[in-house]
């Protein structure tokens, strides 16, 4: 489907396109570079006015002969037309492929037939952070994850002082319509969880935890106090 052509400046980063079909904002566009190869971008922002409507693009790149994501080293020519980017073509561009090791997170907004995997391997032998607002699902994603890693048989510790991840022992019924949509089942993974707590009054289901002080070096009992110490007070 042509969305439009591209139109006034172009850059190796951006480009803009008079839209002559439906457009959205956040929409993924391919365009045919003048080497040969379609490009992906995506759409950030729509400007309307009486005589025309432009779309403005973020350029994302293109796989090369050894799939690796590059940038493009010149700009789109002005004219070339912009097409609705086809799912495979966004898929295998930002390597959402399903693998034999990836988790499975979810679909990619706005394309329900594109699954969202990323490579378990490369996760837990990196430092991961999930950085966003209050409210947007940064709990949410890590128990996806979790979940993900339970099913792969790789043990996890999660440091729970709020206690968000206590649901994971039991099956969500809650999206049971939505999950089914997905073609998933709700999973039990109480078989699997063994929860822990200082205080027992807070989850009468969890183990009581204990740290024996026979256990604890001097040096770590150090850590553990809140307070800086005085000279005298750590040689004590």
């Amino acid at each position: 489907m042509i969305l439009g052509k591209v139109c006034g400046k172009s850059t190796t980063n951006k480009f803009s396109f008079e839209v002559i079909d439906n457009a959205r904002k956040f929409e993924y566009v391919q365009a045919m570079h003048r080497d040969g190869f379609f490009i992906l971008a995506q759409i950030v922002e729509i400007e309307r006015t009486i005589s025309s409507t432009l779309a403005y693009c973020n350029v994302i790149g293109f796989r090369d002969k050894e799939h690796v994501l590059k940038g493009i080293s010149f700009p789109l020519d002005p004219g070339v037309e912009v097409l609705f980017a086809e799912d495979e073509f966004v898929q295998s561009t930002l390597s959402l492929g399903a693998s034999k090791n990836g988790a499975f997170i979810g679909v990619l907004d706005g394309r329900e037939n594109i699954k969202v995997h990323l490579d378990i391997n490369r996760m837990i032998t990196k430092h991961v952070s999930i950085l966003a607002k209050s409210g947007s699902g940064k709990s949410f994603l890590c128990s996806v994850l979790v979940e993900e890693l339970l099913e792969s048989k790789i043990p996890v510790v999660v440091i729970d002082p709020h206690a968000e991840y206590s649901s994971l022992k039991r099956p969500n019924t809650k999206d049971k319509e939505k999950l089914k949509e997905l073609g998933l089942e709700p999973k039990d993974y109480s078989k699997y969880i063994q929860e822990y707590t200082p205080d027992v009054r807070v989850n009468s289901n969890a183990t009581q935890l204990k740290l024996s002080i026979s256990n604890i070096s001097s040096s770590t009992l150090l850590h553990l106090l809140p307070a800086k110490l005085s000279n005298m007070q750590t040689g004590l």
